[in-house]
């Protein structure tokens, strides 16, 4: 198409466009369509024509994403057959919560008369004039995850650690990264063993009745397993799984909690919190717990996996938190007013707010089948925390169009039709055929993401989320790259998983997926009208590809354009989903720029 220059003008009339409108709406299809004959006036025609470009892909490894405010902390360690190894921890600090307070009627003497109420605002309200013994039982941290919240192995035993932060954390609002060194004790300050699902019910872990292929051997989640399956135990599930909810049909969970008690020492000094410190969360992490690291062994056997902490809570509910855990003994005068001996117990929460600093760190270690410096791999690889990512160049071919959809009147040529681009579509395919049914890399155990991202670098070299602002005839606008707005205000072709149903020779079904992204006409025509009248302006003689004034052309157009594109989750800190995707070079359903567009003949 770079020898092939389209000379066209954009230039309909109110009436013309409107069939244009109608045209859009009933060739949603890739063959060309037609209007003409009793629609439009003798001679006049619509032809609706496709384009289909080539792109550049191959795949590469991020170095570090940005992962402070997480709502979310991922822990484990995962031995992907597909990718290659994740390790993922975390980082977390603590709030004061609410202030405590503790009402107290404590005996002074040997009468009902000699009780003085007192009110207290800490834990530790030991004092030598009164009798009453107050003691600290255990400090915990308490892990809160969700059920399907984990990818990997969900009976794969880990380790995991609890460190002590050496320096206070600072501010929420400082940008903190996956690569970043986190400074901390050396002592473990609490460990305990974990994997996600324990409590898979017996009915439901081994099933061979259902299926020959022994899915059911590792599930990732059983909320992925079809309905009639479990319809077929849905009694027994009800009753001895403590995941699932007396509203079955609605798969309605719960949440899970790992309790990690945390060192005796540690304990003391948070139970002999003055009442001012605890009233002031920076205090609080300055003096008291700077904050921990919670990570994992990493040398482990086998599969491993990675589960999904909540770490925000909500206005009624705690996710991650520590709880103190402490006692009162004291004497108490009862109804006949004698002197008795009583304990009372009492718990205390700091939880997680917005106001604490939270993030994630990774690393990687890729599959050596993976070549990132593989120009033309088949397949693409998209992988969230930090990891395998893929980037995408729409070709200098492209540039063409620039004077295809011109309003410079110059380059009108007699009899040539007029034309205007109305949808530009990537569609990336899933590779179902390495992710095939009892597969252990495969789709049905490792669920897709349901959506992806195309990300560009700005000019300081950060991905951000493409915009765009046009002026035109002297008003502004701005927008989105990509997506197409609805009359609700949401996007559609953004990214979005769909599914698609496949009928095969012998007459089987089959389930294929891809992911669909819709470029913004209005987007795409303005930059080609834009560099066409950078080339008009400078008077750029383009005929040649190898000319000076080409390469210039060239030079605008990825300035304008910004033809590379990068693609990856619509999460990268803290979605652990990640899918095998066919390439630009693969021979079976290879990533193509469909550009949709309508010729317009006149009388």
């Amino acid at each position: 198409m770079n020898n092939r220059i389209l000379k066209n003008i954009f230039s309909l009339i109110l009436g013309q466009l409107f069939l244009i409108g109608l045209l859009s709406l009933s060739s949603c299809k890739d063959e060309p369509a037609r209007l003409s004959g009793g629609v439009l006036p003798e001679g006049e025609v619509i032809r609706g024509l496709n384009e289909y470009i080539d792109l550049h892909s191959k795949n590469l490894m991020r170095d570090t994403v940005r992962t402070n405010d997480a709502d979310y902390g991922l822990i484990g360690v995962f031995n992907d057959s597909v990718f290659g190894k994740t390790t993922a921890d975390f980082v977390t600090n603590f709030s004061v919560g609410k202030r405590p307070s503790y009402t107290a009627r404590i005996v002074t003497g040997s009468s009902t008369e000699d009780v003085d109420t007192l009110q207290f605002y800490k834990f530790n309200n030991n004092t030598p004039e009164y009798d009453d013994v107050w003691k600290v039982d255990s400090l915990v941290l308490r892990l809160q995850y969700q059920f399907n919240d984990w990818y990997g192995n969900m009976f794969s035993p880990q380790h995991l650690f609890v460190y002590e932060l050496n320096e206070d954390l600072g501010s929420n609002y400082t940008p903190r990264f996956s690569n970043e060194t986190v400074v901390y004790k050396t002592n473990s300050i609490g460990d305990i063993l974990v994997h996600p699902n324990s409590d898979v019910p017996d009915s439901m872990k081994y099933a061979p009745k259902w299926t020959a292929d022994g899915l059911w051997e590792y599930p990732d989640s059983l909320m992925n397993f079809p309905q009639y399956l479990w319809d077929l135990d849905k009694v027994r599930a009800v009753q001895d799984s403590g995941w699932v909810s007396s509203d079955f049909n609605a798969h309605k969970t719960t949440t899970k909690y790992w309790n990690i008690k945390l060192s005796n020492e540690l304990a003391e000094r948070i139970f002999n919190i003055d009442s001012t410190s605890l009233t002031q969360t920076a205090a609080f992490q300055r003096d008291y717990l700077n904050g921990v690291y919670v990570t994992i062994d990493k040398n482990i056997m086998g599969e491993g996996n990675l589960t999904r902490i909540n770490l925000l809570g909500t206005t009624s509910s705690l996710a991650t938190h520590l709880t103190l855990y402490f006692s009162r003994d004291y004497k108490y005068f009862n109804s006949e007013e004698e002197i008795r001996d009583t304990t009372s117990t009492y718990t205390y929460n700091f939880p997680v707010n917005i106001e604490n600093v939270r993030f994630n760190k990774y690393e990687h270690e890729k599959d050596e089948r993976i070549n990132t410096d593989d120009e033309t791999p088949s397949n693409l690889y998209i992988q969230g925390m930090a990891g395998l990512y893929s980037t995408f160049t729409i070709p200098e071919e492209v540039s063409a169009w620039a004077d295809s959809l011109t309003l410079n009147s110059i380059h009108k040529q007699e009899d040539e039709p007029y034309r205007t681009t109305a949808n530009i579509e990537f569609f990336l395919e899933v590779d179902t055929t390495s992710n095939v049914p009892y597969n252990k890399g495969g789709i049905q155990r490792y669920p897709l993401p349901t959506s992806l991202d195309i990300l560009w670098q700005n000019d300081e070299g950060k991905f951000e989320t493409p915009t765009y602002t046009a002026e035109v005839n002297g008003n502004t606008s701005s927008g989105y790259v990509f997506g197409v707005a609805s009359s609700t205000g949401s996007r559609a072709g953004v990214g979005e998983r769909v599914t698609r149903v496949v009928e095969h020779e012998d007459g089987a079904y089959a389930y294929e997926y891809y992911y669909r992204f819709i470029m913004s006409a209005d987007y795409f025509n303005y930059v080609m009208r834009e560099l066409d009248n950078i080339r008009t302006e400078n008077d750029w003689d383009i005929s040649d590809t190898n000319s000076e004034d080409y390469q210039k052309f060239i030079a605008e157009y990825h300035r304008l354009f910004k033809t590379q594109f990068f693609l990856g989750p619509n999460s990268t800190t803290d979605n652990f989903r990640r899918v095998k995707l066919y390439s630009a070079t693969s021979s079976k359903k290879p990533l193509k720029m469909n550009i949709k567009y309508y010729h317009y003949i006149p009388r």
